[in-house]
Formats: structure tokens, C-alpha cells, sequence
């Protein structure tokens, strides 16, 4: 299965397929990525986005990554380090797949390339996952790559439809 799925940076010319991959998980996505679906309205605000996390990635401020079926080069997913705290040595790892892939183990893939690169490549020494304590398929992803439930911060995110929830912070330590 693994073989059939990369992670990749973000290119230039992903925006018409990356708009259609938001567009047809909009309805689910709206909670978790406010930020995203605030920017991904259209071609234009498509780039824009684009533009803004290939120049992150390039300076080192965070590494948006696009998960793709290599059988057919479709755009599946998407799954971001972000929030380093280089005094710590640490970040954390946001992450969504497509409906039409959910429950296959390519988010829990994705994860594993991830925490590799960081760990590896950018000496990271401590990564997060902040999980909606009501969320059993992104938990299972976080315990099937070995993550630790620390601690449940009450009322930590607002939700894109302003609600206040409790967030778990899951931890996997080098």
C-alpha cells in the first residue's frame, strides 16, 4: 500500500487540483483547517496559498506537504509541520485525507514520512498532534505512530464555526 503514496512539497502548478481537493472536502474540513478553507475560495486565492507555504517551506518556517497516489498522480491529502519551537526542538504535525480515502492507513503512512523527515532531517527532537478528544480515527493515527497522550487542554481550539473545544496533545519524543 505504502508504495502507491508519496508526500510531496507543494508545487507552483498544483493549484487547480489542490482547489478541487478542497472543494470536494469543504463540508468536512471548515472545523479542523479555518485558515485553508479561508483562503482556498478560488484559482486565485488557491495560489496565493500555494505561494505562501512553498515560501515557508524555503525559509524554514513550516513544510506543507501533498500526499499523492503515484497509480494516478491525484491529490488525496495534505499534512503540514508547523509551530516549531526551536528552543524545544519541536512541532507539530496537522494532517486530512480525502473522504474517498479515509480508513486505508495513508494518513497513518503520511505521518510516519513526516515524522522521519523531521526527526532526521531537521533534528527535530519532540513532535505533536492536537487531537479533538472526539476524533477516534485521527487518535488511532497518532497510536499507530507511537504517539503519547500528555495531556487534554480544555476549551485550547476554536473550531470554524467559533465553538471552544478541548484538544489533546499527543507527543512523540525522538
Amino acid at each position: 500500500m505504502e508504495n502507491n503514496y508519496l508526500i510531496r512539497l507543494f508545487r507552483k502548478n498544483d493549484v487547480d487540483d489542490f482547489l478541487s481537493l478542497v472543494n470536494d472536502n469543504r463540508d468536512r474540513l471548515y472545523l479542523y483547517f479555518p485558515i485553508t478553507m479561508k483562503f482556498v475560495t478560488d484559482k486565485k486565492g488557491s495560489q496565493k496559498y500555494i505561494n505562501s507555504k512553498i515560501e515557508s517551506a524555503k525559509k524554514n518556517q513550516q513544510f506543507a506537504f501533498l500526499i499523492e497516489d503515484k497509480n494516478n498522480n491525484k491529490l488525496i491529502g495534505y499534512i503540514i509541520a508547523k509551530n516549531f519551537n526551536h528552543q524545544k526542538k519541536e512541532c507539530e504535525l496537522a494532517y486530512w485525507i480525502s473522504k474517498n480515502e479515509e480508513g486505508k492507513g495513508i494518513i497513518s503512512f503520511a505521518v510516519r514520512e513526516l515524522v522521519s523527515f523531521c526527526f532526521e532531517r531537521l533534528k527535530l527532537h519532540s513532535i505533536y498532534l492536537r487531537i479533538d478528544p472526539q476524533n477516534p480515527s485521527s487518535i488511532r493515527v497518532a497510536e499507530k505512530n507511537n504517539f503519547t497522550l500528555e495531556h487534554i487542554a480544555p476549551n485550547d481550539y476554536e473550531r470554524g464555526d467559533g465553538q471552544r473545544i478541548d484538544v489533546g496533545y499527543w507527543y512523540l519524543k525522538k
